[in-house]
This record gives structure tokens, sequence and C-alpha cells, in this order.
């Protein structure tokens, strides 16, 4: 209650937002297909999701869908033929509510004043992130946040180690996210011995938790199998870069479809991810380099308008030779792509879990760049050319642009949003 009481404008926002992200939503429907199948997904015994899945956002939509199912029955709803398309629109609410909440969160462990985190809830708002169509990508998002928060608001050990072990299990690739988070927060967080098991040991517990109803169900073998999905997942991005370098594309293979005719083509013989990368190695790693190509032009594309203040941001840093509160943790999310460039290849609607940890190291700088320019005078700051002064009234203009930018896109995309005309990124 006290973090609500000390925040009374971000909460305002947040119940802004909130408010205006359900309009955005009812008013840009989308049927689901194909990877969306998962906002339909019901609690099963039987179809209880492998360890390759995503157990915990399966888990999440399950129980969305059962309080929804739930209702509907209560009020005799439960044959409308509108039933599956209203239920779409509930869960891609209900995630978007936890992904703009978890970023409040964050603004209160990291302790932004209001005004700073009202801005940083409008940046990851309007980045529309959390309205996009895969549910699934957008509560990885939410709980990096939380994860975020719990490790630099110094929660206590045995919530840090549940928050990171379900976010390991959102989706398979984010394994690794959260491994590389655990071991920042027990090497460079975490000094005593007692608090650094006690991370472990809740982590590791509430990773298995969730792996026993699907052995149970499964089996031993195919619940942890993730060999088929490894394959599949290379196969089909794979074939997408190729695809776009066909000389016809239309006449070329669906690429998400026919996939793997692109790999026999290319890799013949392999029937195994270990196989693409043993049998073939020199094509594979044609492979790595076009998904590196892919994955910097999607960061480029998704901070182009923030591009200048974010260097601005750096060079200034290295000027001052400080470095934001904090940031040394932003430099383990590095390895978290590795996955994205060797596997699979950049999507932008990954970036839902990326883009709110940016937006929260552009606000850190702003506010200390604002503390550097109430301290100093401008007449002074001028006539003695003090350029590091200069710089952090130009970054704040250039974040300010950035976030004009970023709004006026949003808002540009809503008015002109037409049914299957396109997603909120060129995905």
């Amino acid at each position: 209650m006290n973090w609500i009481r000390n925040d009374k404008l971000g909460v305002l926002v947040w119940l802004f937002f909130l408010i205006l992200g359900g309009y955005a939503i009812v008013h840009t429907p989308f049927v689901p297909f194909a990877d969306q199948g998962i906002s339909g997904y019901r609690l099963s015994w039987s179809e209880y999701p492998q360890l390759s899945n995503g157990v915990v956002s399966y888990w999440i939509i399950g129980v969305i869908n059962a309080i929804f199912d739930g209702y509907r029955y209560c009020v005799g709803a439960a044959s409308d033929p509108q039933y599956p398309f209203q239920s779409n629109e509930w869960v891609r609410w209900v995630v978007f509510a936890f992904y703009l909440t978890s970023a409040w969160i964050l603004t209160r462990a990291t302790q932004l004043s209001s005004f700073g985190g009202a801005v940083f809830l409008g940046m990851v708002f309007f980045s529309r992130f959390g309205l996009i169509w895969l549910s699934s990508e957008v509560i990885v998002g939410g709980f990096v946040m939380l994860s975020l928060a719990a490790i630099l608001g110094r929660a206590s050990p045995v919530g840090v180690g549940i928050v990171l072990g379900l976010l390991a299990l959102t989706k398979p690739d984010v394994v690794v996210l959260s491994g590389c988070l655990g071991l920042y927060t027990i090497l460079l967080v975490e000094k005593d011995w007692s608090r650094r098991k006690q991370l472990i040991a809740a982590g590791l517990a509430t990773f298995l938790v969730f792996q026993i109803p699907g052995v149970l169900a499964h089996g031993w073998a195919k619940h942890f199998d993730s060999g088929a999905r490894a394959f599949l997942s290379f196969g089909q991005h794979y074939a997408v870069l190729l695809q776009k370098h066909q000389l016809n594309r239309d006449l070329a293979p669906h690429p998400w479809e026919h996939w793997y005719q692109y790999v026999q083509s290319n890799f013949p013989g392999a029937q195994t991810f270990s196989d693409i990368v043993r049998i073939h190695p020199s094509v594979y790693y044609d492979f790595v380099f076009l998904s590196l190509g892919r994955l910097i032009y999607v960061i480029y594309f998704l901070i182009k308008p923030f591009f200048l203040a974010s260097i601005l941001l750096a060079g200034l840093g290295f000027a001052r030779k400080s470095a934001l509160n904090g940031s040394q943790v932003f430099w383990w999310f590095l390895p978290s792509f590795l996955p994205l460039v060797l596997l699979t290849s950049a999507h932008f609607r990954y970036f839902s879990r990326y883009f709110p940890v940016f937006a929260l190291i552009l606000i850190l700088g702003a506010t200390r760049e604002m503390k550097n320019i109430h301290s100093a005078s401008l007449k002074l700051v001028w006539a003695r050319q003090d350029w590091k002064t200069l710089g952090s009234i130009a970054f704040i203009v250039l974040l300010a642009i950035g976030i004009g930018q970023t709004t006026s896109d949003a808002f540009w995309e809503w008015k002109n949003w037409r049914p299957g005309v396109a997603y909120w990124f060129p995905d």
C-alpha cells in the first residue's frame, strides 16, 4: 500500500493506459491462427505443455480461459458463435494488464520519481509490445520486468528464485536469460552463501514443480524432448531467411509450411539440429551471419527514434566515467541474444522482453542528466562552454523527440488499422 500512496501519479497513469489498452485491443481484434493458437489453450491433463512449449505461458493462458469459461457458463453465453473470438481478446487484455503492471512494479523497485515512472510507463505502452498478437511473448516481457524488479529492488532470495524459475519456463530460449540473471544475482548481488543457496533452491524447485504433471502425463522422454522443436524452429527460420533471397519470392515454397524443402536442399541428410551443425558447418555459418544481420536490423528498427539519444547517453557516461545505478545487470542480457542468432532469427515481437529494459536505461539516464542540468546555471554553462551539461540538455531534447515520435506512430497505426492488413510490426 505504501507503493500506491507514494506514487499516486504512477497509479493514475497505469489505470489510464490499462483502459486505453483495453480499448485498443477491442478495436484491433485478431482471429487466432498458427502460433496464436496458444490463446485458445485450456488446462488439460492430456494436453499438458511440454518443456519446449513454454509451460508457464500455457499455464497462465489456461487459467485465464478457465476463469473466462466459468463466467461465460454462468451467464449462459458459452454457445455464442463469437465466443472463441472474444476469448482471444480477453486473453490479450489480461496478459497486457500483467505486462503493464510489471512495468509499474519495476518503476517502484528502481525508485524512479513519479514523473520518471509515468514517462517509463508511457514508453512501454506506446511501444505497443504489450498489445501484440502473440500473448506468450508479452508474458515473457512481463516476467523479465518482474525479475529485474526483484533483483534491483533487493527482494528476498526466495522471491527472486521463484520469479527467475517462472521466467525460465515461459519460453525455451528464455532459459539462457533467466540463467544469466540468476548468475548476476548470485555473483554480484547476494554476498551471503545462505541467501545464495535459498535463491538457487527456490529457482530449481519452481522449475521442477511445473515438470511433474508433464512427466506424469507424457513420460520423461517425451516431456523433455526438445530435439524435434529445435529442428523445426531452425528449419522454419532458415527457410524464412533464405526465401527473401530467392529470384522470385512468389514462386518459392512457403517457408513456414514447406521449410523442410529448404533444409533438405542445403543440408541433405540432416534430421536433427545437431546434424545441421555437425554435417554441414559451412552452410550453417551462412545462416548464422544472415541471422546476425537480421538481429542488427531489428534492433535498429525498434530503437531508431531513440538512436541518437542512446548514443549521446553512452558518450556522456563515458565522459563522466560514471555508470548508471544498477546498470551492470543490463550487460547480462547480451548472452540471451545467442539463441536468437544460432537457432532462430530475430522477430520484432521477441523484443517485448528487451524494449522495457532499453527504456529503463534511457529513463535512468534522463534522471541523472536532469540532476546535472538543475545544478548548473545555463548562462555559465554557455559562457564556459560546458559541453557535458550542453550534452545533457541535448539528450533530454532527443529523448523527448523520440517519445513523441513513438507516441505519434502508435496513434497513426491504431487510426489506420484494418482487419487482416498487418500486425503491429512487420513480422
